[in-house]
């Protein structure tokens, strides 16, 4: 389920999203902020109106953000992890591929600062019990 809505984005982000586009990237964000909480917001019943679910709003849109700036689309966000590190030459061309150092979940690029913005539902979310 994805934690925000077409018009909570659009009243807190100037990047545009395609319509056709929004619904799968906000799910996609939402799983993204899932995994790196271990699932806080279903463990602990967080819900409108709870200052940690509005943590957990803003990190979404800021990784919907970062995927459609820097990335520009789903696709090539979730084909950018798909992509191995390595190298290859023909004749005199060459062409290398360095290992990224962005943080990712599961091969998939993260927002550099949706870490800070997460801390207090991520230590939530490694609480045991």
């Amino acid at each position: 389920m994805a934690y925000i809505d077409q018009t909570y984005y659009n009243s807190m982000s100037s990047t545009t999203i395609a319509e056709a586009e929004f619904s799968p990237m906000a799910e996609r964000a939402s799983d993204i902020v899932d995994a790196l909480t271990f699932r806080a917001v279903a463990r602990y019943s967080l819900v409108e109106g709870d200052t940690l679910y509005a943590l957990v709003k803003k990190a979404v849109m800021y990784q919907m953000e970062f995927i459609q700036r820097t990335f520009g689309s789903l696709d090539a966000w979730e084909n950018d992890g798909a992509s191995p590190e390595g190298s290859e030459s023909i004749g005199n061309y060459s062409y290398s591929r360095k290992a990224s150092s962005r943080q990712t979940v599961n091969g998939l690029a993260v927002a550099p600062h949706i870490h800070s913005v997460l801390a207090p539902v991520i230590a939530l979310g490694r609480r045991i019990g």
